[in-house]
């Protein structure tokens, strides 16, 4: 039952050629679209909270300070 729980040489080889490749091209891949969709998130959450705020309704106006949580952590 020799080699039934280890890894041959070429299947260490392969996994590290994987993770080689992940690291090269799947992690940069990944963290630009997280920059793209953080951007837009940040850009579509800037108008609402100017929509919000020029708002004829009192409550409305209210909410928009009470979603720009960029105040609370400033603290």
């Amino acid at each position: 039952m020799q080699g039934k729980w280890g890894a041959t040489d070429a299947e260490v080889g392969e996994q590290d050629s994987r993770g080689a490749v992940f690291l090269r091209k799947t992690v940069p891949e990944s963290a630009a679209q997280i920059k793209v969709i953080a951007k837009s998130f940040q850009d579509m959450m800037g108008r609402l909270l100017v929509m919000l705020a020029q708002h004829t309704d009192a409550n409305l106006r209210f909410l928009a300070v009470r979603l720009d949580f960029n105040q609370h952590y400033r603290r």
